[in-house]
């Protein structure tokens, strides 16, 4: 320890040269790998500042190797007996200093630098006050635009004059509709059946689990609804096992319409002619009388609602092949379900606008709804609407039981009426009556 050997001073001696004012482009270095100070390679000056400026010396340790006395020297700052303009003011910037003695082997190792050496490199950073302004400046608005106000007919367009809004205020409304669909306990296999081909028909709708029909299924289909993420319900409520009621709610705030469904008809059971494909668009149409009374204005909103595909789901596709028909006919509400057939052949090809090639085959299913009553909340609330011509099936089968008891009345009343005609209108005695009996 405490000594280095002639080639290091050699090496150093080539980078005083280097930092000097002399014109030589080339500099002469002592080949370190073989320890020979006789043998010398010319190299640029460029990769020697680079191994200086980037490779501070460490103190290395040599077992087998015994410093030489006769050329060595100490590293005494203060001595410097033939390189007394050495270290210059260029190499002072590119040299570390040497911290501890060190012997140098026959073979350098690369040595990692130390850690105060990019400390000492690296430039001193200015303080700003970014984080400050970052801090102060508004963050901007991420959330989604607000929803335009409704009526029971449509969304509100804005008024001709009014000034257009900001870049987020005027996003247009992206419609997130989603239906979940579900149905009561101990429903029947043809109500289920109704339930899953209406399932397979809207693309934006979601099933879940029955429900147990009671008074508190309300607040429990609240909660299911919030909890998928659901605006509207189809709820399918059987009692029973004879009768299907529809519940056609949106949530939270309402309406709710309570319908008796009534001719249902599956797809199983019809086995018709047309297909149309699975999560397409339907086009939906009405009859003129949904526009002649207020309440059939608000159905006629829900349904569309509900049962129109929003635009650019996930799950639906961009074609129109089929249609959803809603009529009023006696007060009920009717569902018919038509494919759009159109020639495919180049020669029968349809112009735009031509619809008198195009043809309606009828896919199901059917059924019926008639309205009962229209609630202002959700799964109930104030009474909107109800209907005065409904008859609850109870009532029908009460009927129907009274006149099948009626028939037996009938029957008995008939026969007291036979025997009073017969105890009234007795018959003569008939003088030939025991004329053979003697023979």
């Amino acid at each position: 320890m405490g000594y280095f050997s002639a080639p290091l001073v050699a090496m150093l001696r080539a980078a005083r040269l280097l930092s000097s004012s002399s014109s030589r482009s080339k500099q002469l270095m002592m080949n370190v790998s073989s320890g020979r100070p006789g043998q010398a390679r010319f190299v640029s000056a460029r990769p020697v500042i680079n191994l200086l400026a980037c490779r501070p010396i460490q103190p290395i340790r040599c077992a087998t190797q015994q410093p030489n006395p006769t050329t060595t020297r100490s590293l005494n700052p203060s001595w410097s007996p033939s390189c007394s303009s050495f270290p210059s003011p260029q190499a002072k910037r590119l040299l570390p200093p040497l911290q501890a003695p060190f012997t140098v082997r026959r073979r350098l190792r690369a040595v990692e630098p130390t850690r105060d050496a990019p400390r000492a490199m690296a430039k001193k950073r200015k303080r700003t006050d970014a984080p400050a302004e970052a801090a102060g400046a508004e963050k901007p608005d991420d959330s989604a635009p607000e929803r335009p106000p409704r009526t029971l007919f449509g969304f509100k367009d804005p008024a001709p004059d009014a000034e257009p809004a900001s870049a987020v205020a005027a996003a247009p409304f992206r419609n997130k509709e989603k239906v979940l669909i579900t149905c009561s306990r101990r429903i029947t296999y043809r109500y289920r059946h109704l339930m899953q081909d209406i399932l397979s028909l809207l693309p934006h709708a979601k099933k879940d689990s029955k429900v147990e029909s009671k008074q508190s299924k309300g607040n429990a289909l609240n909660e299911l609804l919030e909890l998928r993420s659901c605006s509207s319900c189809l709820f399918f409520e059987c009692r029973k096992q004879k009768d299907l009621y529809l519940w056609m709610v949106k949530s939270p705030g309402g309406p709710s319409v309570k319908f008796l469904v009534n001719a249902v008809h599956t797809m199983e059971e019809l086995k018709l002619t047309g297909n149309h494909l699975k999560g397409s668009q339907p086009l939906l149409t009405f009859s003129t009388n949904f526009d002649e009374q207020p309440h059939w204005m608000l159905v006629k909103e829900m349904i569309t609602q509900i049962f129109a595909t929003p635009k650019d789901h996930r799950k639906a596709k961009p074609f129109h092949d089929h249609v959803f028909a809603f009529s009023i006919i006696d007060g009920h509400v009717w569902f018919r379900n038509y494919q759009i057939s159109v020639p495919h052949n180049e020669i029968d090809k349809v112009d735009k606008g031509g619809l008198d090639k195009m043809t309606l085959i009828e896919v199901g299913p059917r059924f019926c709804l008639n309205p009962i009553k229209i609630f202002g909340g959700s799964f109930g609330g104030p009474m909107w609407y109800e209907n005065p011509y409904y008859i609850s099936p109870n009532q029908i089968r009460a009927l129907e039981k009274r006149q099948k008891a009626g028939k037996y009345v009938k029957k008995v009343k008939a026969k007291v009426r036979r025997k009073m005609h017969e105890m009234e209108n007795t018959l003569e005695p008939d003088e030939f009556a025991e004329l053979w009996k003697g023979e």
